[in-house]
């Protein structure tokens, strides 16, 4: 799956192949991470907030139009952005864009918040379940 699109993966997604959102994930969410953990400079809310953001992200891939390359990596980013503004509005504070040496070197975020909510990594029935249950919430 690593050589496919960011698009043929989320039309995949909407086929219902786990197979598909799991590579959605492992492709963002250290990303995601990484850019949560240089703004909020602790790792439990920075592991919060990717988390919510990559639910967010899967609760968005129905409606998602697939538009070219590096669309999805957009949405992504707009998705990850909006929970930052989100979390400094609650936290009254604005979001440091500096970032940290410790942050740079935050380089693995652990399970993917699919593996974590699952409860252990490569359980992808489990995965399979959550992923439709997050879809049918929206």
């Amino acid at each position: 799956m690593e050589g496919l699109s960011d698009g043929v993966l989320v039309n995949r997604c909407r086929s219902g192949e786990v197979e598909a959102f799991g590579e959605l994930v492992r492709r963002f969410q250290r990303d995601i991470f990484n850019v949560c953990y240089r703004m909020l400079q602790e790792r439990r809310e920075a592991e919060d907030l990717a988390q919510e953001t990559l639910v967010a992200v899967v609760r968005g891939i129905p409606g998602f139009e697939v538009r070219g390359r590096g669309a999805f990596g957009a949405y992504v980013r707009r998705a990850l952005l909006n929970r930052l503004r989100a979390e400094a509005r609650r936290a009254g504070r604005r979001p440091d864009h500096t970032g940290s040496d410790a942050a740079a070197n935050a380089s693995d975020p652990g399970p993917s918040p699919v593996e974590e909510l699952a409860g252990r990594r490569g359980n992808e029935e489990e995965a399979a379940s959550l992923y439709r249950r997050i879809l049918d919430t929206q």
